[in-house]
């Protein structure tokens, strides 16, 4: 502008400061021209001024915050740096450490597991030996007791009975060798099996002669029957411990039924049938798991033991019964079979 903004109208009710007053009383030179009209308005509007001007303070800090937020990584103090390296090593050192206990754990308790898995095993063991060893301990101790009546009776050809108990012990300390050396199927021989010849021989095992049991055992066998390739111990297990199951539900008086046929070429098929007590409904469905039994001093592996051995060749066992009417245990064979390793 080329004068003074002032006019003392306009400025009316303006306090002017010291400095503004004095230019004032100086005149209106053209030096002083600009310093009087920004005195001016700094008087006028002091406020509005003194407002942008903390305005433009406040968006300065901010804008150093920010640099300094974004500068901070490069102008960190290395001890910083160090104390959070130490912490981040304590930290991994305290993962490892829980690691290295947690492994430690897990290994104690999968040791603990395998001895209890070993101790329930020798049980078993235990228990399989005992069952086993009972069937020919039961017959030597028939075949004794018909030796000694005989005796009584002023006979002399006993050979029947001291075959029987040479072949029962010999059975015995197989059954030992087995069990305790825990044998490999592989180390029994397949052979062919004449099914007549081995249920005559089962038979004779369960109920040998000179037995005061009054059972009376009745043979249906179909002729022409197919061979069965298997190791003959193993079917011998099964056919002694069924049969053994129906003599001792008979309790010593009834009747047994040994039924031999091949429904098919490729079938072999074994039926023992009693007319005992029977079986209850709820308990069918039991029979063959192993340490189910229903009297006092069994240890019901019997029928287990059979299911595991009639499975093993591909076969299957069931039992069909009702109270009062007897049981029939149906045992099926491939006809030309071999153990299953799978």
């Amino acid at each position: 502008t080329n004068g003074p903004i002032y006019e003392p109208r306009r400025f009316a009710g303006v306090p002017l400061s010291p400095a503004t007053a004095s230019l004032l009383a100086h005149g209106y030179s053209a030096t002083n021209m600009m310093r009087l009209n920004r005195s001016l308005l700094f008087d006028a509007y002091s406020r509005d001024i003194a407002k942008l001007h903390s305005r433009d303070e406040d968006f300065m800090e901010y804008s150093t915050i920010d640099q300094g937020v974004v500068a901070a990584p490069e102008t960190e103090p290395f001890i910083l740096r160090l104390i959070i390296l130490l912490l981040m090593t304590a930290s991994c050192y305290g993962v490892q450490l829980l690691s290295f206990r947690q492994r430690m754990s897990e290994e104690e308790v999968r040791k603990s597991a395998a001895r209890n898995d070993e101790l329930r095993a020798a049980g078993r063991l235990a228990a399989e030996i005992a069952h086993q060893l009972k069937n020919p301990l039961g017959i030597i101790n028939n075949a004794a007791f018909s030796l000694h009546r005989g005796l009584k009776e002023g006979r002399n050809d006993f050979n029947l009975q001291i075959g029987i108990i040479r072949e029962e012990i010999e059975r015995s300390d197989r059954i030992i060798t087995q069990l305790m050396g825990y044998a490999q199927l592989s180390e029994g021989r397949v052979e062919k099996l004449d099914l007549c010849e081995d249920l005559d021989r089962a038979i004779a095992e369960v109920f040998p002669p000179g037995t005061t049991y009054d059972i009376q055992i009745h043979r249906h066998y179909s002729v022409n029957l197919p061979g069965l390739l298997m190791q003959r111990n193993h079917f011998s297990v099964v056919l002694v411990n069924v049969l053994q199951n129906a003599r001792e539900a008979l309790n010593g008086r009834g009747n047994i039924h040994v039924h031999a046929r091949s429904p098919s070429d490729g079938l072999v098929e074994v039926m023992i049938v009693d007319d005992g007590p029977g079986i209850a409904a709820d308990k069918l469905d039991k029979v063959f798991e192993a340490y189910f039994t229903t009297k006092e001093k069994g240890t019901g592996l019997g029928l287990a033991i059979v299911k595991h051995n009639v499975e093993l060749y591909g076969g299957d066992v069931w039992v069909e019964s009702e109270l009062g009417k007897g049981a029939r245990f149906m045992i099926a064979f491939p006809a030309k079979t071999l153990i299953k390793t799978a």
